[in-house]
């Protein structure tokens, strides 16, 4: 990579600020300003390492590619959550008493992201999809990155990536309802646990 190298130029116009008025229209040698009009910019080769570039775009591009996956495979869920614990930051409240968190709002985005998720994974839901939301229905996810890879690695690296984020999001669901609602508010909710949330991703990795 050619670069233009111009620190012969400003050194030579540093020179003359600090020697202004002192024999500046003389034709001598070392007249700064006859100096700067004669000088020229330098090229220079700057040597770039293309492979560190291209793999520090790889990496934000997946990087990119799993977030964007895990927060259209859990719906509503993170925001929820978030909006959740903003609240429950706030001393002496309530998270059920809150419109936004009701049991049977919370039921809706439980049971649409559990969907969604399923969609995803090629597995069956007992909801019907026609109810999925104003969220798009992911496509099957395996297949997806198959199409787009044919790297049979590279694949199951970033279904596992995906994998872990969306089971954070479904742990700290859980464990939400396990700690701001009543056992009668949880059985109307109907959120899965972990384990029963793992076991959709269940024999994906194989082909």
């Amino acid at each position: 990579k050619t670069a233009i190298n111009v620190s012969n130029i400003l050194d030579v116009a540093r020179h003359i600020w600090e020697h202004r008025g002192s024999g500046l229209f003389s034709l001598s040698r070392e007249n700064a300003l006859l100096r700067f009009l004669l000088e020229t910019p330098n090229a220079i080769d700057i040597e770039v390492d293309s492979r560190r570039q291209l793999d520090s775009q790889l990496k934000y591009t997946c990087e990119l590619l799993i977030e964007q996956q895990v927060a259209q495979l859990t719906g509503e869920m993170s925001n929820f959550l978030k909006r959740a614990y903003s609240v429950l930051a706030a001393p002496g409240v309530r998270l059920t008493d809150q419109s936004f968190a009701y049991a049977s709002f919370v039921k809706d985005i439980v049971s649409n992201a559990h969907r969604l998720l399923c969609i995803a994974l090629g597995r069956s839901s007992n909801s019907n999809r026609s109810d999925v939301g104003k969220h798009s229905v992911p496509s099957n996810l395996r297949k997806a990155l198959h199409i787009y890879l044919a790297n049979p690695d590279t694949e199951s690296i970033l279904l596992r990536r995906i994998q872990s984020g969306v089971l954070l999001q479904w742990r700290s669901m859980y464990q939400l309802l396990t700690d701001h609602y009543s056992d009668e508010d949880r059985m109307i909710i109907g959120c899965p646990t972990e384990s029963q949330i793992r076991l959709l991703f269940q024999d994906i990795w194989i082909h």
